[in-house]
């Protein structure tokens, strides 16, 4: 169960990103929290990060990727295997990531930063009796490296670009294996670094079905939430080397429509995925990952959630991810432009919800959640205050030529004038304009 993951220093995030699933004191939607003793709290389900293009979302989704390559690889090119991307200028400096989770009723909090070419350090602490207690810490220090609570076999073993986790947890260090397995246990899907083309997609997807025991009635429910009529999946072996140069097996897969013929089971027409349209390749390549984390409660993140797929069935995706279904502790993080899915009455609680914006002047981005917002209460319409500028995070120029338009939303309470004119409610405590209003409105 994730807790919260933290970043600094990697692609557009200069600052410190963290995006937490711990839940606030709010009352609305309580089938969107599971209760955790370890983490003394309540846990959110799922979170949905919005912002334009550009502005980040992916980024953090690419730092959890970097975050699995640290922890399980063992790089033997003398060079970290976690991707080094620092913001700007900050070049020479480290990246920054923190990971909270709660897994076995422990929880777990491992932390590193790294250089292109060396674990810079690396903590792991445990609270296996309630109480915080550190396992293993290392610290790089010109040029050197300073090990604490750590087996001293292995840590002669650990060359400077390979995490202690990572070397550790491959001789059978128990606390770290879990870690390992938990953190290589996450899904990231979407993003550039994984399965890139819809071929490698959608073999990716099949694999759930073919070797990782996912019920096919299960991924036929996704599907078929869509209205596609699909009555049977022929997942198909297929020879040669994968796409990817990875030594995995490849596969593709027909799908059986239940009109148009009198095809097996009662099915018609089976079309190879390439025939298929781009919303349906999509909602299959995502349906296999989903399901395995339904029903394995694992953790799923999804870069540009929504391309292709109809709002209701993004909806309906997200609904079920309540308590009510997701009976094994599941929850999947996703960054999406659809907003039709800012709705905290009917899907969203106010902490489940995220924004990234990123500086015009610096490049730099920041996270911030609706919930650190004065004044959002559990029935204010956050569609329409967004597109108001109210939460930034907005593709500048597009708003300041619909507000031109005529077509931005009127604010709540103001029954005229320029959206330029309307002070922008607080954030943190302070007070703020829009900065589009500020910069665009004007001319």
């Amino acid at each position: 169960m994730l807790l919260d993951f933290s970043v600094k220093n990697f692609g557009p995030f200069r600052d410190r990103a963290t995006l937490s699933m711990m839940a606030t004191s709010y009352s609305e939607h309580p089938e969107n929290v599971i209760e955790s003793d370890a983490a003394k709290g309540k846990v959110l389900t799922s979170a949905a990060v919005f912002g334009p293009n550009a502005s980040g979302k992916s980024a953090l989704f690419e730092a959890v990727e970097s975050l699995k390559g640290i922890a399980a690889g063992i790089s033997t090119s003398g060079r970290t295997s976690g991707k080094y991307r620092p913001f700007g200028s900050n070049s020479e400096s480290p990246v920054e990531m923190q990971i909270r989770f709660v897994d076995g009723g422990i929880l777990y909090v491992y932390s590193v930063s790294y250089t292109a070419d060396d674990i810079v350090s690396e903590s792991l602490y445990h609270s296996p009796k309630g109480r915080r207690a550190l396992v293993f810490k290392r610290v790089m220090e010109r040029g050197s490296i300073r090990f604490e609570r750590a087996d001293l076999k292995l840590a002669f073993r650990t060359e400077s670009c390979n995490a202690y986790l990572a070397v550790a947890a491959a001789f059978g260090d128990p606390v770290c294996k879990r870690v390992r397995s938990f953190i290589d246990g996450i899904t990231v899907i979407g993003t550039r670094n994984s399965p890139a083309t819809p071929e490698l997609s959608v073999s990716e997807s099949c694999r759930y079905i073919a070797e990782h025991s996912v019920p096919k009635e299960q991924v036929l429910a996704v599907l078929n939430a869509a209205d596609l009529n699909v009555v049977d999946i022929v997942i198909e072996e297929r020879g040669g080397p994968s796409p990817d140069s990875s030594d995995q097996k490849r596969y593709g897969a027909r799908l059986v429509h239940g009109y148009g013929g009198s095809g097996t089971d009662g099915g018609g027409p089976s079309l190879p995925m390439d025939e298929e349209s781009q919303g349906t390749v999509r909602l299959f390549s995502v349906s296999g990952p989903l399901v395995d984390a339904l029903s394995n409660g694992k953790v799923l993140f999804i870069d540009g959630f929504g391309s292709y797929l109809h709002p209701f069935v993004t909806r309906w995706i997200l609904e079920n991810l309540s308590t009510r279904f997701n009976v094994n502790g599941a929850q999947v993080i996703v960054n999406t432009h659809d907003v039709t899915l800012l709705d905290i009455e009917g899907l969203f609680r106010r902490d489940q919800v995220y924004f990234v914006n990123r500086s015009c002047t610096d490049g730099a981005s920041e996270m911030y959640c609706l919930s650190d917002f004065k004044g959002v209460r559990k029935d204010t319409n956050v569609r329409v205050e967004y597109d108001m500028g109210r939460y930034e995070a907005l593709p500048l120029q597009a708003a300041h030529l619909s507000v031109r338009r005529g077509c931005r939303a009127t604010p709540r309470g103001n029954t005229g004038g320029s959206p330029a004119t309307v002070n922008m409610h607080l954030r943190m405590g302070t007070s703020w304009k829009s900065t589009w209003a500020s910069r665009w409105c004007s001319a």
